[in-house]
């Protein structure tokens, strides 16, 4: 401080002069050695202060002695004086650092006051600033020495490296996204190649086959003829579902909602794949309830596709059993009502830790039942965003051993109220339904709509009409289903005929496809009407009505 008493006038203008933006040149201006010190410190804390990044200095302690505004900040403290006098440790408490950070900091700064070299691009783990934000920087810190080249501190300068952090790891999950497409590409290829060469090898081969073998039998043309239509059949709905996966993805599938005939739907699409569920030899059931409106809006196309795959997912996966497809209208919230269809299988069952990886492009499942996959694993997925493009919700309940359920439900838009086809028939038109499944008896119950429908099946025929002898009641018609399993068809139309009470019973056989001239022999039996399963209920419905006018013009 003496030395400081000794600086001449002299000596202080010509300091001042260095820094003529911070000291006037007013001749009038008193200059005092310790105004020129306060100054020139004020001045170089103002540049340090205005720096950007975060710059710090510490004595051979480590114990701060000043920072920049950005580290305050940082730190939620007011002052330099409330930095200077801080430890590491003191800042990882205020700033709530997290210990990795705070061993970063001190490890570097300790080799530096070692060394009295500096260290360069240093990335540090996350610090979060006083607002809780995770920041990132990029620190160099350099040793300060004396005269006699003794370290007596350090100074440091972190940049804010976050948004570049941010950057690159959006990048990494781009090129990871990237490389998940280009596999996922490459797998496609590999699927669609092997799922094309399959069926078309069988179509051309076994055409070329049939041309140079002539001398084949019938049963054996019909079986290659057979595996010609089932490999056919998979080249459609492969190249169906690429058409559709494209179009979705390049956002040019368009959506057209109109006003349509649901139930006309529902059973064409079932009608159309009941054939492959009749060769493996499973029944094909639709439960369409008569109190659900006929005219629905909502995209009539788009509606056939999803069925398409569902049912057609069903036969695939099911080898014994049947396949059920339902309507229902679920409960109104917040007086909304919708519109489920649910397709249900008794196959093999999904994993329960399977059924969202099932949604996935390309993903199948092999379980121990199978021999085989089937498909691209295109389908489901497909499904799913048909769905959802529609303003629905899809989902699937599965138990391994028992089957599975896909449903989806659509917002509730009725154009009009049903008149119910059941009311064209008297409502005191009694009907006797003779089945050996249960719940393909109920559902045709349901769909009649009429109060007077017995159900029974082949054990219990007899019985059912003794009961109904004995309080004297007769029945308009007998639906008889062809899988009886307790009777041949021709013994218990015969028994049926001679029962008095029956004579003008009007018997109505519910089968599976059968030939022309099978047909005019059941008729032959004593059927008035042969119906095709799955059994549209419209068709059955009239078919009862003509009887009804029939008989009543006779």
């Amino acid at each position: 401080m003496s030395a400081l008493k000794n600086i001449d006038l002299k000596m202080l203008k010509k300091i001042a002069s260095l820094y003529p933006h911070i000291f006037s040149t007013s001749p009038t201006e008193s200059l005092d050695i310790h105004l020129v010190v306060e100054k020139i410190v004020a001045y170089y804390e103002e540049i340090i202060s205005c720096m950007p990044g975060n710059v710090y200095w510490f004595d051979n302690k480590l114990v701060a002695l000043g920072c920049n505004a950005n580290v305050l900040n940082m730190l939620g403290l007011k002052s330099i004086k409330e930095f200077r006098g801080l430890s590491f440790n003191d800042m990882a408490k205020i700033g709530n650092w997290p210990g990795i950070s705070l061993q970063s900091f001190k490890t570097d700064s300790k080799e530096v006051l070692r060394t009295g070299k500096g260290k360069f691009n240093i990335e540090e783990p996350m610090i979060p600033d006083s607002f809780g934000k995770e920041l990132y920087f990029l620190s160099s810190r350099v040793p300060i020495l004396d005269r006699n080249e003794k370290v007596i501190g350090i100074v440091g300068i972190s940049v804010d490296i976050t948004e570049r952090k941010k950057m690159e790891a959006e990048l990494r999950l781009a090129k990871e996204k990237a490389e998940i497409a280009n596999n996922a590409k490459t797998e496609f290829l590999s699927i669609v190649t092997h799922e094309l060469r399959t069926p078309l090898n069988a179509v051309t081969g076994l055409t070329d086959y049939l041309l140079r073998h002539n001398e084949l039998d019938l049963e054996k043309r019909k079986s290659i003829l057979t595996t010609i239509q089932s490999s056919a059949n998979n080249l459609t709905e492969l190249v169906d579902n690429i058409l559709d996966l494209s179009k979705l993805e390049a956002g040019k599938f368009t959506f057209y909602p109109q006003t349509f005939n649901l139930r006309a739907i529902v059973e064409e699409v079932t009608g159309g794949l009941a054939i492959l569920a009749y060769q493996k030899h499973l029944d094909i059931l639709v439960d369409f309830p008569g109190d659900i409106a006929d005219q629905f809006v909502s995209d009539a196309q788009c509606i056939k596709r999803i069925l398409q795959n569902l049912i057609g997912n069903a036969i695939k996966f099911t080898q014994t059993g049947q396949i059920i497809v339902a309507v229902e209208k679920t409960k109104a919230l917040r007086k909304k009502s919708s519109l489920k269809i649910s397709v249900s299988d008794t196959g093999e069952g999904i994993p329960k830790d399977k059924l969202d990886f099932i949604f996935e492009k390309f993903n199948q499942i092999r379980t121990s039942a199978m021999t085989k996959t089937y498909g691209t694993g295109l389908g489901l997925s497909i499904v799913k965003e048909l769905v959802e493009n529609l303003g629905g919700t899809f989902g699937v309940e599965s138990e391994l051993g028992v089957g599975s359920t896909f449903w989806f439900s659509l917002p509730y838009q009725a154009k009009s109220s049903l008149v119910r086809k059941a009311s064209l028939l008297p409502e005191q038109t009694r009907i006797l339904i003779i089945d050996d499944n249960l719940q393909r008896a109920k559902i045709m119950r349901k769909q009649l709509g009429l109060k007077a429908v017995d159900i029974t099946n082949s054990k219990q025929v007899f019985k059912t009409l003794l009961e109904q002898l004995l309080v004297r009641k007769t029945y308009d018609f007998i639906l008889v289903d062809d899988e009886l399993e307790e009777m041949a068809l021709a013994k218990l139309v015969k028994i049926l005929k001679k029962q008095t009470q029956l004579a003008t019973s009007k018997l109505i056989l519910i089968s599976k496809p059968i030939k022309y001239t099978e047909k005019q022999r059941m008729q032959k039996l004593g059927f008035t009407k042969c119906l095709t399963k799955p059994m549209q209920t419209s068709e059955l419905i009239l078919v009862l009505y003509n009887c009804v006018q029939e008989g009543s013009k006779g």
